[in-house]
């Protein structure tokens, strides 16, 4: 199917540079018939041929926020974890909240018990995530370890560096290609490496080519992911009212109706403001 995509994309004129997609088990089948992994000693495998023209790739990429929740689902579910030859944990996040919320000044403020222990919807939560692995987080752990001299966090660098590692990771994309495979017994399972490996690389050699080759002079990274699509989904859902999960039938209607929609009201409203204007 992402073959016959790819193709038909690129009869209509568009140039099919990269695929995005989220950790789902069908996403990752994918990605394995296709080759698309990171096995040692065979370097990562990031990309395809374009069917269409063999002189291009198609990079692939995973949902980068859904990355970051599967490290903290991991991370929640197994407490104490390795980072390299540290072993952080889990709970210096719980013990910064029960602190920090007892403070009349919070050092954390955004920090919730949500964010400590996440219920299943919360495990979806990007910004529950975020909430967690952020530059707050860091220097909270910091603070009571050096200002408050809580004994509590006396081991807690190696958990307030990863913290840090994972905020600038997620806010630039990072800019260095992860070693080897880790572990099971790390802070992120053996697939989330896969992704987060093969993600990374795709997107240096995916900035590479488009401005180098194509001549782009910057590339945003953050658009790099699945939300619009998502966005999409959820608008199709809501137009069933309470049947959210329309059949092939009525999808194609709904799309049928917002392809038509969007690009009317769009210049519906760019007459309304240029007659405004000239008012």
């Amino acid at each position: 199917m992402l073959i016959s995509a790819i193709v038909r994309l690129e009869k209509v004129g568009l140039q099919v540079v990269g695929f995005v997609s989220d950790g789902a088990a069908t996403n990752k089948s994918m990605w394995r018939e296709l080759g698309i992994t990171t096995k040692r000693g065979n370097g990562i495998v990031n990309s395809i041929t374009n069917p269409v023209d063999e002189g291009r790739q198609v990079f692939f990429l995973c949902d980068i926020p859904h990355i970051l929740k599967c490290i903290r689902n991991n991370f929640y579910n197994k407490e104490n974890v390795k980072w390299g030859e540290q072993i952080i944990s889990w709970t210096y996040y719980k013990a910064l909240y029960d602190v920090d919320n007892k403070s009349d000044l919070r050092i954390v403020p955004k920090l919730t018990p949500r964010d400590i222990a996440p219920g299943p919807f919360q495990k979806m939560s990007v910004a529950s995530a975020a909430h967690v692995f952020s530059n707050s987080t860091a220097n909270g752990l910091k603070a009571y370890r050096e200002i408050g001299q809580n004994n509590f966090f006396q081991k807690s660098e190696p958990t307030e560096n990863f913290t840090r590692l994972l905020n600038d990771l997620f806010d630039a994309y990072y800019q260095r290609v992860l070693a080897a495979m880790s572990p099971s017994d790390t802070y992120a399972s053996d697939q989330t490496f896969v992704s987060l490996q093969v993600t990374l690389t795709s997107l240096l050699e995916l900035t590479h080519y488009l401005c180098n080759v194509i001549g782009y002079h910057y590339v945003l990274a953050g658009k790099c992911n699945q939300d619009p699509l998502e966005k999409f989904f959820g608008l199709v859902r809501s137009f069933g009212g309470n049947d959210c999960h329309p059949t092939a039938t009525s999808f194609s209607h709904i799309f049928r109706l917002l392809s038509v929609y969007f690009p009317t009201s769009a210049a519906s409203k760019e007459m309304f403001r240029k007659m405004r204007n000239m008012q």
